[in-house]
C-alpha cells in the first residue's frame, strides 16, 4: 500500500462525493483517525470552524468539506508529537509553515 501524500490526501477528500449542501458531519470528520471529542474540542477552541448557525447544544455541528482537510493534518501532527496549536496553524497553512524567523514546519511526502 504507497502513501498518500499531503497534496493527494487533500484533493481525495475534497473530490469525495459531497452532500448536496457540501459539507460534512461528524461521521467525516473523524474519519481521519480523531475521535468525535477532539473534533469537538478542536472546534470549541476556534482550530476547525463549523458552518455559521450549526453549532450549540442541542444541534448538530456541520462544517465545510475544506475543514475535513485541516482536521486529517492536525491528526497526522498530533501523532507526530506537534502540539495541537502548531498542527493547527501549519494545517491551515497547507502544510508550509514559518512559526518563527528561521523555524519553518514543511510536510514533505514520504
Amino acid at each position: 500500500m504507497s502513501a498518500e501524500t499531503t497534496q493527494e490526501l487533500v484533493e481525495r477528500i475534497l473530490a469525495e462525493e459531497r452532500p448536496p449542501t457540501g459539507d460534512v458531519g461528524h461521521d467525516e470528520m473523524t474519519a481521519s483517525g480523531a475521535s468525535y471529542r477532539q473534533i469537538d474540542h478542536w472546534t470549541r477552541i476556534g482550530y476547525l470552524e463549523p458552518i455559521p448557525g450549526t453549532a450549540g447544544t442541542g444541534h448538530r455541528r456541520r462544517w465545510p468539506r475544506t475543514e475535513r482537510a485541516v482536521a486529517d493534518l492536525m491528526y497526522r501532527l498530533c501523532c507526530a508529537g506537534i502540539p495541537p496549536a502548531v498542527a493547527h496553524q501549519v494545517a491551515r497553512a497547507g502544510g508550509d509553515c514559518e512559526l518563527a524567523p528561521g523555524i519553518r514546519v514543511t510536510i514533505t511526502d514520504p
